[in-house]
């Protein structure tokens, strides 16, 4: 995990140059560096200035619908942090705004995967960096600073 100049996270997939992942994977694992129109920033903030933790899953808190996202719900509840969630499976991917605020949250958090975990609208990471963290007995003091 690596930071640039504007405090985002760069996209994990990490790929020599003489091999290239697959489109579908290629597709569902980079970010394209268009900017963020204002307009989808406004709603992923107000989304994500909720609660100070939101955690962006496929589901939600009760019935997370896959494996990731029900390991970072556990992992969270099991250190006694509290978060609202926001299921990004709700967003209508054939409408044409829903679908600009699925791939805004990529965008603004510069992370090409879900779940996510944001304080503060700061992202911290998704579950291999949260778990990682957790590890290493960190997850609690990084989500309360």
């Amino acid at each position: 995990m690596s930071s640039n100049n504007n405090n985002t996270i760069e996209p994990i997939l990490k790929v020599k140059d003489d091999e290239q992942p697959s489109s579908e994977l290629k597709n569902k694992q980079t970010i394209d560096d268009t900017p963020l129109d204002e307009e989808t920033r406004k709603k992923v903030e107000e989304i994500l200035g909720k609660t100070p933790i939101v955690l962006l899953i496929k589901g939600d808190a009760d019935r997370p619908f896959c494996k990731f996202s029900k390991r970072i719900v556990s992992l969270l509840i099991s250190r006694g942090i509290q978060f609202s969630s926001f299921d990004v499976k709700s967003l209508d991917q054939n409408d044409e705004a829903q679908k600009k605020i699925y791939l805004g949250f990529k965008k603004y958090g510069n992370f090409p995967t879900f779940p996510q975990v944001y304080v503060n609208k700061e992202l911290v990471g998704g579950l291999d960096i949260c778990s990682g963290l957790d590890e290493e007995n960190q997850l609690i003091s990084t989500i309360k600073e």
